[in-house]
């Protein structure tokens, strides 16, 4: 038995684990509209995927073009925005970045965006996008979900807390709480 139990040990520790490496901290919603630089509402055009690499391993990033239909924070330079996410799919090779949205062509978004020295990148992960849809009665309604996210909430003493997982309202009132807030 105790041999077994030895066995049992010196297994676990060499047995191959896969595991999530990414953990966000849950920003609230407020904090979100303060500290993005840029906040636009649009379609997403075009899903793009290159490898900027000239050899291996591949340096996989997706450019995704969005129709910029109102910019609610910040100064978008035209109609058409692009951003670049670092992931994809290209020649056989999928890098997945836990907790980054996924933007589809077709797709109509609300995203919080913050400016780094290259490039612009979605607040908070999955928290800074708000998908979009109409309801049964045909109001637009703003969409955040956060369930298979890394995302985690602590209090002061360092205590894990609930995160809302899922968040709506009407467009028309994410709109008016990101103006009172800016």
């Amino acid at each position: 038995m105790r041999r077994l139990l030895g066995l049992a040990i010196v297994l676990s520790l060499f047995w191959p684990t896969v595991g999530n490496g990414t953990t966000v901290l849950f920003v609230p919603l407020s904090q979100l509209v303060q500290t993005a630089d840029l906040i636009i509402y649009g379609t997403v055009e075009d899903s793009t995927t290159k490898n900027l690499a000239d050899g291996a391993p591949p340096q996989i990033v997706t450019d995704v073009t969005l129709s910029v239909s109102r910019t609610l924070k910040g100064q978008t330079p035209g109609p058409r925005f692009v951003l670049r996410q670092i992931g994809g799919t290209y020649g056989g090779y999928i890098l997945n970045i836990p907790g980054q949205p996924t933007l589809r062509p077709g797709d109509e978004v609300v995203l919080f965006l913050e400016r780094s020295e290259e490039y612009w990148a979605i607040s908070g992960f999955a928290q800074g996008m708000f998908d979009v849809y109409r309801d049964a009665h045909g109001t637009k309604i703003a969409r955040r979900s956060l369930k298979g996210s890394p995302v985690h909430a602590f209090g002061e003493m360092g205590e894990q807390m609930e995160t809302e997982r899922v968040m709506e309202m009407p467009l028309d009132e994410l709109f008016a709480f990101i103006r009172s807030y800016r």
